[in-house]
């Protein structure tokens, strides 16, 4: 094995050397240039990177903090863990207090538009049931007409022959008997929604048929 041109301590003085002029920790390369670029890189390196870690591990172990720090720090650090504790618990309940009011605030919304809707369906459901009284009475009606034209028509032949007076107290004899069971004189349902009607056709003109 070739002996190596610099021991570890001259390479080590070197590296204190450089460092103490420099005011810095020396390189390998300026290491190996001091040396007179004599000497393999890698155990240069490998030298100086050594020594380097054991001074620092060594000032490490050297500082012993004194027990008052210990307090002080202890005591900082329990400050800032409470600190941040009470941060995030009135963070928590501003947030919970925010969701309870939009919370109630969707459910007195939903309960108000559950009421509209049910008026709307109890009005729409009376409506409902007046249209279909409304369709009863003028089936009734109709066939109240039907009826009375068929007993004028096809009576004894002295009522047909009978005079113009009495057959028109017949006819208002019946219009009076349908007019008390029209629709309209029944009431409307409490809902006061009006049924649209439809208007009369007006009568046409013999002349224009």
């Amino acid at each position: 094995m070739r002996t190596p041109h610099y021991s570890e301590a001259e390479i080590i003085a070197a590296g204190k050397k450089l460092t103490s002029s420099h005011g810095r920790n020396a390189t390998p390369i300026e290491i190996q240039k001091e040396l007179g670029g004599k000497g393999k890189f890698s155990r240069i390196r490998d030298i100086w990177d050594g020594y380097q870690a054991d001074k620092t591990a060594g000032l490490s172990a050297e500082i012993i903090l004194p027990d008052e720090s210990h307090t002080r720090i202890l005591t900082a650090v329990l400050a800032m863990q409470s600190a941040t504790e009470g941060i995030v618990a009135d963070e928590i309940a501003r947030m919970t207090e925010q969701s309870i009011r939009h919370s109630a605030v969707l459910i007195a919304d939903f309960e108000n538009r559950e009421a509209e809707l049910k008026q709307k369906i109890q009005e729409m459901e009376e409506e409902i049931s007046y249209l279909y009284e409304c369709l009863d009475e003028l089936e009734t009606q109709s066939e109240l007409s039907v009826t009375v034209s068929k007993t004028t028509i096809e009576g004894p032949v002295h009522e047909q022959t009978s005079s113009l007076g009495e057959r028109k107290t017949d006819h208002k004899t019946v219009s009076n008997c349908i007019s008390r069971n029209q629709c309209h004189n029944r009431p409307r349902p409490i809902s006061n929604r009006k049924v649209r009607q439809v208007p009369a056709k007006p009568k046409r003109s013999p002349g224009n048929r």
